[in-house]
């Protein structure tokens, strides 16, 4: 008797619509086939992570026969012994899994026994050898693993195990079955619940997903329960960690999709229907889609890669709109496909999703995606942890205002990302592996995005607030802020961090206020930042370009310390002394870029070349440092010259009182525009205006 899983495989894989996705997972299948390697009852596997170039970031090559040297297919260095061996065993074991989840697949959709023998030879494999892994794992903030080095991929292997377990249980005889029931499942889900991470936490979403896998196929309701509704449980994580807005927490898309798809695949296996009493899954799906450019691209915050593209996530979608049947989903995955015309990168219909729905046909629609609604002078999100707003042609502003995200944030609140006819002009650039030295050496500080630092230390752990956003007819505008009057957020008991992680300053931020309003016209990007200080503070405002300075001419090498950082990290430093203001063209993307900038006190700006992600590039570092008592304003005006050549600004002029602040904009004969801000009470719900000639 097959199970239900194997009858809507096979059910699927005859349907047209999965023949991509059918050829895609024979080809994968005839290639487990042929894996030569065999779980030993000796095998460590150390952090996969560490399977990349400690230099560059790039994946080292890996090869079923080669365990001895690995080469980077980037920079051509060669890695041998530790880490890297742990590493490879590490990645080897993940394929592994992998391949036992394809074979059993593949067996479901084309009834080929070869397939089911490897499949299940595999999982008796394992069982012979599973009881014999001892516990071990040092990796950073991460709880240990038997097989591998963290709880978390010790998890994420048995899911795929799961599947094929599920699949092909049936044709185990009942010594093999009580075999891979006691010596594997049962003994990796007492395992997963000894390690289950006593707070929010995307780890904690996959480990009490693969205890209720686990559960599910064995028919052990006890387990069930336990990663459901036990302490810290599925039930928390999914009500507790995704916020009102429906993003994940920890404030990266990367985490979101992640967390998301352990979600998803509990669905496949499981029919507990308690799942879908959630509103927050389908906000999980939705509100991404706030956020996607017109590329179907993401902002890369906190610790997420450096491209994040809706294309990685159809399959997700295919769920999506599998689940809840609403066109929004079928617009977004026509577009992936190129049924329709779009900038979204092009991806083929053949995901394994394919296999798990019971809604195949893409109908042409007249459904607009939220991020599209309207038009694009838009602000398009009320969400609780970020804003963007853009305009026709192009610019694009994300302002961070999040909740503290715990050990994936990257203290940065109110940081900035700016995109310039759709190509990153000034962004957060995520991270990379977490093996590379440059992640904790630059990526998870303060000082390597947009934002405020105050004595060169990172900020401590706060949550941003939106104060207010409006769209007008001269363009849109976001006004937020944080402080550190006290130490909590909204986070504190429900998360870990380990005392390794506190690289922060509290004493420097004591009592620290930060507020930022961005505006964009149909042509300038304003950004204003006011900071206030009970005593006099080293207050640095951080800009990272993609792109050049065109003229250093006035500017001095210099041997200032920036930040409290490395400072291998800086550059070619240069610094420049003005009384305030200042004029800088940047070129970037074939794109000359004015920036005005304007200081209420004389500052100091420094120019460096700083890591970028991947880090074999640099990023140009601006930096307009000033030394306040109490409280200091920046301006910085960005326009791009090359739009409106006759009508570029050369100069701002700004007026400031108790109450408001005036921004004159002039061309080369006259005032051409002016921002006017007027100031709500103790720095909240301020009014902006613009008026352009």
């Amino acid at each position: 008797m097959s199970s239900r899983l194997s009858d809507t495989i096979y059910l699927n894989a005859q349907h047209e619509e999965t023949l991509h996705a059918k050829k895609k997972l024979i080809a994968e299948a005839d290639e487990a086939l042929q894996i030569p390697f065999r779980p030993s009852k000796t095998d460590i596997a150390d952090w996969g992570h560490y399977f990349h170039c400690p230099y560059d970031g790039a994946a080292l090559n890996f090869s079923w026969t080669n365990n001895k040297k690995f080469d980077c297919p980037s920079c051509r260095r060669v890695f041998e012994d530790s880490p890297f061996l742990g590493g490879w065993m590490g990645i080897a074991h993940g394929k592994l899994g992998e391949a036992v989840k394809h074979l059993s697949f593949a067996y479901a959709a084309t009834k080929r026994d070869d397939y089911l023998l490897k499949a299940n030879k595999i999982l008796l494999d394992y069982a012979e050898c599973y009881p014999h892994y001892r516990t071990h794992g040092k990796i950073p903030y991460n709880g240990p693993g038997k097989l591998f080095a963290q709880t978390l991929d010790e998890a994420n292997w048995m899911i795929n195990l799961c599947y094929a377990y599920h699949i092909g249980k049936e044709h185990f005889t009942k010594e093999e079955l009580e075999l891979v029931n006691n010596q594997l499942f049962l003994d990796a889900a007492t395992f997963l619940s000894i390690w289950k991470e006593q707070q929010i936490h995307n780890h904690a979403v996959h480990i009490t997903v693969a205890i209720c896998m686990i559960g599910s196929i064995l028919g052990n309701d006890h387990l069930i329960e336990q990663g459901f509704n036990g302490d810290y449980g599925l039930k928390n994580q999914i009500s507790k960690g995704v916020l009102e807005d429906g993003l994940w927490y920890e404030g990266s898309f990367s985490y979101h999709f992640y967390t998301l798809e352990s979600i998803v695949q509990l669905a496949h296996i499981t029919d507990d229907t308690r799942l879908w009493s959630f509103p927050e899954i389908k906000k999980m799906f939705d509100t991404p889609l706030l956020f996607i450019d017109n590329e179907g691209l993401l902002p890369s915050l906190n610790d997420s890669s450096s491209y994040i593209s809706l294309s990685k996530y159809a399959h997700l979608y295919e769920f999506a709109f599998s689940s809840y049947g609403e066109e929004q989903y079928q617009m977004i995955l026509r577009s992936l496909y190129s049924m329709q015309p779009s900038k979204f990168k092009p991806v083929p219909r053949d995901s394994y999703s394919l296999f798990f729905i019971n809604q195949f046909v893409l109908n042409d629609s007249n459904c607009i995606v939220p991020s599209r609604k309207n038009n694009q002078n838009k602000t398009l999100t009320s969400s609780s942890s970020l804003t963007k707003i853009s305009c026709e042609n192009g610019w694009q502003v994300f302002q961070k205002h999040a909740p503290f995200g715990g050990e994936h944030d990257h203290l940065d609140q109110l940081g900035l990302s700016l995109s310039l006819k759709n190509k990153p002009f000034i962004r957060d650039p995520g991270t990379t592996r977490y093996s590379v030295p440059v992640h904790y050496d630059w990526f998870k500080h303060t000082y390597s995005h947009n934002t405020i630092s105050i004595n060169g230390s990172d900020q401590p752990p706060a949550d941003g607030k939106r104060i207010k956003a409006e769209q007008c007819e001269w363009g849109s505008w976001v006004e937020s802020v944080v402080d550190w009057k006290s130490d909590s957020y909204l986070f504190q008991n429900l998360i870990q961090l380990p005392e390794s992680m506190s690289s922060w300053d509290v004493e420097s931020y004591k009592d620290c206020f930060i507020q930022r309003l961005n505006a964009i016209t149909d042509r300038l990007f304003l950004d204003i930042v006011t900071v206030n200080v009970p005593e006099k503070r080293e207050v640095d405002l951080l800009y990272h370009v993609n792109g050049q300075i065109l003229d250093t001419q006035n500017w001095e090498t210099s041997q200032a310390k920036l930040s409290k950082l490395n400072q291998d990290l800086f550059n070619n430093k240069r610094e420049m002394m003005t009384n305030g203001s200042a004029f800088l063209q940047w070129k970037a993307n074939e794109e000359t870029v004015n920036q005005h900038s304007w200081c209420s006190s004389k500052t100091m700006l420094y120019l460096a070349n700083t890591p970028d992600n991947p880090p074999v590039s640099n990023r140009a570092t601006f930096i307009q440092r000033s030394e306040p008592h109490q409280s200091i304003t920046y301006i910085n005006v960005f326009q791009m010259a090359t739009d409106l050549p006759n009508r570029e600004v050369e100069n701002i002029e700004v007026i400031q009182s108790e109450s408001e602040i005036k921004i004159l904009v002039s061309t080369h004969s006259s005032i051409c525009g002016e921002f006017r801000l007027t100031k709500g009470k103790n720095h909240h719900l301020s009014t902006l205006s613009y008026y352009s000639s």
